[in-house]
């Protein structure tokens, strides 16, 4: 029973998650499934199967996002390193 209401608590917390962000001019249809044509979904499923597809694209683009702009940051470290000993030698001529 506690495994079912646990179940039934995350099911309702996802949608209300997914519900939060989806625009409120969106009209639910009726979709006859592109897979199989015998499938019929509410537009409300299909909504939220899009919007799952959505953030998921996003986090990926953002995931990469991050791992070009730590590439910049260690590329840059890397220059202000290289250049230590030239301002030391520089700082010997003074």
């Amino acid at each position: 029973m506690s495994c079912i209401i646990l179940s039934l608590f995350v099911l309702i917390s996802v949608c209300i998650v997914l519900n939060a962000f989806a625009p409120m001019n969106k009209v639910a249809t009726n979709y006859v499934g592109t897979k199989s044509s015998t499938i019929v979904m509410d537009g409300k499923t299909r909504v939220l199967r899009d919007r799952m597809k959505s953030v998921k694209n996003t986090r990926r683009i953002t995931e990469a996002m991050r791992l070009v702009a730590a590439a910049r940051v260690r590329r840059a470290q890397d220059a202000v390193l290289k250049t230590r000993p030239l301002i030391a030698q520089l700082q010997l001529v003074r």
